[in-house]
C-alpha cells in the first residue's frame, strides 16, 4: 500500500521536472525531484510517519529489521541523512545537513506556479534552491528490488530561495536605460585602441 503525503514549503534540490532522464543508461527514463527536509520539522514527521506505516504494512513483524538494514543505503532507501553527502558536497554542508528525499516518476508530474498556472522550462522555475509544495508517495518493495522508495506526481512553486550554484536571472535594475537608438550604429571610439 502506498502512502500519499503533501510536503509544504520544502527546499527543492536536483530535479528533472520537465524532461525525463535515463539515469542508469538502461533505457528507463524518469522524472525526478529531490527535496531537502529539516530534521524534526512537520515535513520530516509526515515522511517518517508514512515510512513507518508503509514498512509495517509491507513487512509486518520484520519491519524494524528491514528498516535498520536499508536506512543508510541510498540505493535501497529514498529518505536518507544529508550528513552522508555533506563531506563530499559543500551545498549539503551549507544546508545544515538536512534529510534528503529523492523522488522519481515515469509519468511527467504536474508543475504549477503559485496561482496554479502550469509552468514550463522557459519560466525558469522551479529551480534548485527555491521552495515548493511536493506531492509524494512513499512505498516499500520486497523480493529482488527490496527497499523503501518515493515517487511524486506534483510540484507547486511557493517562493524564491537562494539558487544553488548562485545562478539567477539578472534584475532589470542591473542595466542602464539607454533610451532609443540614435545614429547609424557605428562608432570610432576604439579606432586607436592598441593592445601593444
Amino acid at each position: 500500500m502506498t502512502q500519499n503525503i503533501r510536503l509544504d514549503r520544502v527546499l527543492l534540490d536536483y530535479n528533472d521536472l520537465f524532461v525525463a532522464k535515463d539515469y542508469k543508461g538502461d533505457g528507463k527514463f524518469r522524472f525526478s525531484a529531490t527535496a531537502l527536509i529539516e530534521p524534526g520539522s512537520e515535513n520530516d514527521k509526515k515522511i517518517r510517519a508514512a515510512i513507518a506505516a508503509e514498512v509495517k504494512d509491507v513487512y509486518g513483524d520484520k519491519a524494524k529489521a528491514f528498516w535498520d538494514s536499508i536506512k543508510s543505503n541510498e540505493q535501497k532507501c529514498s529518505y536518507t541523512d544529508g550528513t552522508q553527502k555533506a563531506a563530499m558536497d559543500d551545498k549539503y554542508a551549507q544546508q545544515n545537513n538536512k534529510m534528503v528525499l529523492r523522488c522519481h516518476s515515469k509519468v511527467r508530474p504536474t508543475v504549477l506556479d503559485r496561482d496554479k498556472t502550469p509552468l514550463t522550462p522557459a519560466d525558469g522555475k522551479p529551480y534548485r534552491g527555491c521552495f515548493v509544495t511536493l506531492l509524494a508517495q512513499i512505498y516499500a518493495m520486497k523480493k529482488t528490488n527490496a527497499g523503501l522508495f518515493a515517487s511524486f506526481n506534483g510540484v507547486q512553486y511557493v517562493e524564491k530561495g537562494t539558487a544553488f550554484g548562485g545562478a539567477t536571472a539578472a534584475s532589470t535594475d542591473e542595466f542602464d536605460n539607454l533610451g532609443s537608438e540614435e545614429g547609424d550604429g557605428t562608432s570610432t571610439a576604439d579606432d586607436d585602441f592598441d593592445l601593444g
